[in-house]
């Protein structure tokens, strides 16, 4: 539900910023932190605070710079439903117009200032990794929007998506080392992140044909894409499982869940393979993404 503002400017700013999902990057980013906390020590309020503004406004920065690439593709736009759900007023302010390239531009170096200056204050070698990680994400991002333009195989979505990939490590990284658990909390998460690529791929079709972009599900059809889902949700059944029998505990849960939630998903995709259904299955992908990382943040909080 869109929150009650009467100024246009400020509803804008809110649409650009995803404001309505501020809350769920940090959560992704504190789980890997709490794992490192459990790993590594006992839990520091300072390293959490950092944490959390460093993902807020990294992810916020992402969201901007994504939208400063595809600014003259989002102005052709046909169906506005995945972006009513993405944004509390259902625009593209920088498409419209409503928020100048200008003023996007000058947000985004503010908030990767914002960003580096942060990581500086974490401990060494932990400020250099995530350094690192700032780095590749943002230029993963960039690769992601300009590469699938003109592919003709899904090498942006192959890579593209290992940016969520090392974010969420980087939780981890803020505290802890390269180490066991850090390299399977990333094969975790990127299977997780295909199958959210391709739910989303779906849902954002028919702009996509618009747009002339060359997705999963523009390159090989929705069956195509159905099969993409269908490999990552078994791969991470694998995967995950390995990842969530090396946590144990309340992990079990959330991997449960997320079981039952992605059979049920492509239950109903398989049934219905539509735009309209793949947009009423990302919101039950993003419930499923928060119960796995509350469990595994109480596994890791009943180690400390």
């Amino acid at each position: 539900m869109p929150i009650p503002v009467t100024n246009s400017k400020i509803r804008a700013y809110m649409d650009l910023a995803r404001i309505h999902f501020v809350f769920i990057w940090p959560i992704i980013f504190l789980a890997g932190l709490f794992m490192a906390f459990d790993q590594y020590g006992a839990f520091s309020w300072s390293i959490t605070i950092k944490a959390t503004l460093i993902s807020t406004t990294g992810f916020e920065a992402a969201f901007i710079l994504n939208d400063i690439v595809d600014i003259r593709y989002d102005i052709k736009d046909v169906d506005w439903d995945i972006t009513r759900y993405w944004r509390p007023y259902g625009t593209r302010p920088l498409a419209s117009g409503e928020v100048s390239k200008r003023n996007a531009l000058i947000i985004f170096f503010v908030l990767l200032s914002a960003v580096a200056t942060l990581i500086f204050t974490l401990p060494n070698p932990n400020r250099y990794y995530l350094y690192v990680i700032m780095a590749y994400t943002y230029g993963m991002e960039y690769f992601y929007q300009i590469i699938k333009r003109s592919q003709r195989l899904p090498i942006a979505q192959l890579l593209g998506r290992t940016d969520f990939m090392v974010f969420a490590m980087g939780g981890y990284l803020c505290y802890g080392g390269i180490d066991l658990t850090v390299v399977l909390y990333g094969l975790f998460f990127y299977t997780l992140a295909q199958v959210h690529l391709g739910i989303n791929d779906l849902s954002d079709y028919n702009n996509d044909v618009v747009r002339k972009m060359n997705t999963v599900t523009t390159m090989y059809g929705k069956h195509g894409n159905l099969i993409w889902i269908l490999v990552f949700m078994l791969l991470h059944f694998t995967l995950g499982l390995t990842y969530i029998a090396h946590m144990g505990g309340i992990t079990y849960v959330g991997y449960c869940f997320a079981c039952i939630m992605f059979t049920y998903i492509f239950y109903r995709l398989r049934k219905e393979t539509t735009p309209g259904e793949a947009h009423r299955a990302v919101p039950l992908f993003h419930l499923t993404l928060l119960t796995y990382m509350l469990t595994i943040m109480a596994e890791a909080y009943a180690g400390f």
